[in-house]
C-alpha cells in the first residue's frame, strides 16, 4: 500500500489548479485569435489589404527577376505612406501622386519614384502598369531596392493602388 502526506483536499486543489492552467490556456488561446481577427478588421476598415499588397510585391518581383534583375525588399515606413496615400485616394475618388513622398520617406533615402492607380483587381493593374512606359520604368529601374504598396478600397469598390519605391 502506497501513502501519501497529501489530503484529499489538496488533491482536489491540485486537480483545479491543473483545470484552472487548462481554462487559462484556452482562454489565453482564445484572447490571441481575437486579437488575430480584430487585427484583421482594423486593417480592412483602414481600407489596406496585406493579402493584395503582398500580390502586387510578388508580381513586381517576379517581373524584376525575369529581367535579371533582384528584388526588392519591403521598408515598413514606406508601407504606412503607401497604404495613407491610397486611403487618401480612395476617399477622394480619383488618383494622384502623393505630393509629400519626399518628406515622408525614411531618412537616407537617394531616389524615391511613385506608381499610382485604380482598377479592380492585381492582375488588371499590373497589366496596365507594364503597358505604360512611364509606369514600367519604375518597376523595372536597376537602381531601387526598396517597394511598398499601398492597396484601399472606395465605397464603390475600386481598388486603389500606390507602388513607392525607393533607394537607399
Amino acid at each position: 500500500m502506497v501513502t501519501s502526506d497529501r489530503s484529499s483536499s489538496d488533491r482536489r486543489r491540485d486537480d483545479e489548479t491543473r483545470m484552472g492552467n487548462i481554462v487559462a490556456t484556452r482562454s489565453r488561446s482564445k484572447l490571441l485569435l481575437f486579437a488575430g481577427v480584430v487585427a484583421i478588421m482594423v486593417a480592412l476598415l483602414a481600407g489596406c489589404d496585406p493579402a493584395k499588397e503582398n500580390d502586387f510585391v510578388a508580381q513586381i518581383n517576379q517581373l524584376r527577376a525575369s529581367q535579371g534583375l533582384p528584388t526588392l525588399q519591403v521598408d515598413g515606413t514606406m508601407l504606412g505612406v503607401a497604404r495613407s496615400w491610397s486611403d487618401t485616394m480612395a476617399a477622394q475618388g480619383y488618383i494622384s501622386h502623393n505630393p509629400y513622398l519626399a518628406s515622408q520617406a525614411p531618412a537616407g533615402w537617394t531616389k524615391l519614384g511613385e506608381n499610382v492607380g485604380v482598377g479592380y483587381n492585381v492582375a488588371s493593374l499590373m497589366q496596365a502598369f507594364i503597358n505604360s512606359p512611364a509606369h514600367y520604368a519604375n518597376l523595372v529601374d536597376p537602381t531601387w531596392n526598396y517597394v511598398s504598396v499601398g492597396v484601399s478600397y472606395s465605397p464603390d469598390g475600386r481598388m486603389f493602388v500606390t507602388q513607392d519605391f525607393m533607394r537607399r
